[in-house]
């Protein structure tokens, strides 16, 4: 996952000074949007976001 932190390789809105209480830190996957479930930008230039394999709590 690319840092929440980071515009590179994606530039996106979902920064952790844009959503301070989404817990937007380092490069763990996250939902700040509400999706299905967690997700993070990728490192790939070629895909920009992708869902994470994380068990539920």
């Amino acid at each position: 996952c690319q840092r929440w932190d980071s515009q590179s390789p994606h530039s996106h809105p979902h920064t952790p000074q844009a959503h301070p209480d989404a817990g937007l830190k380092e490069n763990f996957c996250r939902n700040p949007d509400n999706k299905e479930r967690p997700w993070c930008y990728t490192t790939d230039p070629t895909w920009r976001w992708d869902y994470c394999d994380v068990m539920e709590c």
